[in-house]
């Protein structure tokens, strides 16, 4: 890139909102090629429709006006727009307080589904300041649900590797309220980030994952898994390096994709490429197809971290309770 186009880089990321000035310079100072135009357009698009709820619910509507805008949306950005509502809701709730709990309300009535993206949104809010997850769950969730907690938990350790990539994308340890199961989550959402924050380049994430310890590595390979399924666009010859790269972590990986599949039929967005790409890496592991089926269908206990034999990403718990 010549000085001219760094300085027309640098201009336009001052110029974006926070989230994406972060991508672009995690990018930059770790030497990974800039976005391409076209995946910067989805990338704005996204962004653009996350704001934009965000706004919608600041201006205080109530929850049937929300859930009827989200209605009217693109299936591929609905996801993102509920993650979006769970960040404007909580932040409500956080610093101007009421008797009513904004997020509990929304989530009422609607699909488990809608509720974990909902909660994803919170665990972000609170990773974009680093607050603790302590006393805000047990003072905010109730009644008390094992399957928000670890939505909140994969949303900040997502947040936390897209906003503070310095402090957490380099093997360094979690955030201390971390434990048990929890710890796990938080890096299922770091792994996701990884994926974005390396541009998807099978080399500088196998580069990434191998600065973190073995026990973890699992987890981050699941995130992988779960957005590269996910957010579309990833070539088969991408997905087969992504495979020998994962090395023994291929389980985790393809398992990744499948919850990623399942995941979305049951929001009700299948895509092709999802599916797509939950197929390339199931046959590259045997039986890796059935690994959302060959589970414990009791949840854990909340802090307890599951042997290594019964390891599963945690949406796989909600597609079987």
């Amino acid at each position: 890139m010549t000085q001219t186009e760094q300085t027309v880089e640098k201009t336009q990321r001052d110029q974006m909102d926070p989230w994406l000035a972060s991508l672009l310079k995690a990018r930059e100072v770790r030497g990974i090629q800039a976005l391409d135009p076209a995946t910067k357009q989805r990338f704005v698009k996204v962004r653009r429709a996350v704001l934009g709820i965000n706004e919608l619910v600041a201006s205080g509507e109530k929850p049937e006006v929300i859930l009827a805008k989200l209605e009217t949306m693109e299936p591929e950005l609905l996801g993102f727009a509920l993650e979006g509502v769970g960040m404007a809701l909580a932040k409500q709730d956080m610093f101007t307080p009421g008797e009513l709990n904004r997020v509990e309300a929304f989530v009422a009535g609607t699909s488990i589904t809608y509720q974990i993206m909902v909660f994803l949104g919170v665990g972000a809010l609170l990773a974009t300041d680093k607050l603790p997850l302590e006393p805000f769950i047990t003072s905010y969730l109730e009644p008390f649900n094992p399957l928000r907690v670890w939505a909140i938990a994969d949303g900040y350790g997502f947040q936390s590797g897209m906003l503070h990539w310095q402090d957490y994308l380099y093997g360094q340890p979690r955030p201390e309220y971390f434990s048990g199961y929890t710890s796990r989550i938080f890096d299922q959402g770091l792994g996701r980030s990884i994926w974005l924050i390396d541009a998807g380049n099978v080399t500088h994430i196998q580069e990434t994952i191998a600065t973190f310890s073995p026990s973890r590595q699992a987890d981050l390979w699941c995130g992988i898994g779960y957005v590269c399924s996910s957010i579309g666009g990833v070539q088969r010859e991408t997905l087969e390096a992504l495979g020998t790269a994962a090395g023994a972590y291929l389980p985790a990986l393809a398992q990744g994709a499948a919850c990623a599949a399942k995941f979305r039929r049951m929001l009700g967005t299948p895509a092709a490429h999802v599916e797509l790409a939950h197929t390339i890496l199931s046959e590259l592991v045997a039986n890796a197809a059935d690994t959302t089926d060959l589970i414990q269908e009791k949840l854990p206990n909340i802090g307890a971290t599951p042997v290594q034999s019964l390891w599963q990403n945690y949406r796989a718990y909600l597609i079987c309770n």
